[in-house]
């Protein structure tokens, strides 16, 4: 599970075009997980790490303690900032939970904190950095008297605000453009509230959505117990021999998620048996079967979603507003295609178990 990363979070772009008065096209794009040393040119970041002194998890950079109901535990982060020029900085508590692909994922800047992120006060949520200054800011976990025992996964976010930037082009036509790209430090804070934990994973169901490669099959799985784990399933559906294979990264405790398995290319009539078998805690096992039933209206939607999904809908006239949409678009893909670089050039971030 990764614990300690860097990433671009909660990068919207947005491409507004308007002809007349009226709203042409909005194009929303999210990208994550890159790191934020590697951001685009202009973008401002913090070094932030645990400091020395801090109670981490053996072996790594990430704050894990046990702590019991109405305690509190008081850490700390170390910023460096290493750009040349003033910056303001931010510090939040985030939640962790299970991204649908499994494998720890944490909230953005700026969203409000629903569950263990709630725990995390920090000291100095807000502070203005000079060039090459280092600092010392404190975050205590306050953890609620009725907690009950279990592992709990939250973080604490830091990063540098940025305003979006806005082109408008003359003439009788306006075109406003902006991309945020926004870099985060993400620091993991695993809270173990001393009691009995295992973790149960569960599946729920299964139902085919239509993708732009064929039909999807989505699992609904969930871990509802307390504690963290980690393995593998597979998912067969005999009669058009799919038999797909994963691996479970981190499940966190208390968290639900939609498992996407690729299945067909085309709609194919009938019922279909599904078996789904998940291994982990070593020899655990969960197994569920059922069936996809396609055809009447499901079989129908299904064909036009995926005939939507692979042929688009028809191209608009070609005046100022579709070519601006589309420069729009090439830009947004040039940022997302950059992201995708600075990622797979970055470090991994460390995987531990549960």
């Amino acid at each position: 599970m990764g614990r300690e990363r860097n990433r671009l979070a909660a990068v919207v772009t947005t491409v507004a075009l308007v002809a007349s008065g009226s709203l042409v096209a909005v194009l929303g794009l999210l990208v994550s997980a890159a790191p934020a040393q590697a951001a685009t040119k202009g973008t401002d970041t913090v070094t932030a790490n645990a400091a020395p002194g801090s109670r981490l998890a053996p072996n790594s950079h990430y704050f894990k303690f046990s702590a019991g109901p109405g305690a509190s535990v008081t850490q700390t982060v170390r910023l460096v900032n290493h750009n040349k020029h003033t910056i303001d900085v931010r510090i939040a508590g985030l939640d962790g939970y299970t991204s649908d692909a499994t494998g720890a994922a944490y909230t953005t800047p700026g969203e409000v904190a629903k569950r263990a992120g709630t725990w995390i006060v920090v000291a100095t949520p807000e502070l203005t950095m000079q060039s090459g200054e280092s600092r010392d800011v404190d975050f205590t976990v306050h953890v609620p008297a009725n907690a009950k025992p279990g592992q709990y996964l939250a973080a604490v976010g830091i990063w540098v605000p940025l305003a979006s930037s806005t082109t408008t082009l003359p003439g009788g036509q306006h075109a406003g453009f902006a991309v945020t790209l926004q870099g985060e430090r993400v620091i993991a804070v695993e809270i173990v509230v001393p009691g009995p934990a295992h973790a149960s994973l569960e599946v729920s169901g299964v139902r085919p959505v239509a993708a732009p490669d064929g039909l999807r099959l989505q699992v609904a799985m969930a871990n509802t117990g307390n504690a963290f784990t980690h393995g593998s399933g597979v998912v067969t559906v005999a009669d058009t021999k799919l038999d797909f294979p994963f691996n479970i990264d981190t499940f966190v405790s208390h968290t639900a998620i939609t498992f996407r398995v690729p299945w067909t290319r085309t709609v194919v009539p009938g019922t279909h048996p599904v078996s789904i078998k998940l291994t982990y805690d070593g020899n655990r096992v969960t197994t569920w079967n059922g069936s996809v039933v396609i055809g009447g209206t499901l079989q129908r939607h299904l064909q036009q979603s995926l005939h939507d999904n692979q042929v688009g809908a028809p191209a608009p006239a070609r005046d100022w507003s579709h070519l601006l949409l589309v420069a729009g678009i090439l830009a947004v893909l040039a940022c997302a295609a950059g992201a995708v670089w600075f990622r797979r050039r970055s470090r991994q971030a460390p995987v531990l178990a549960g």
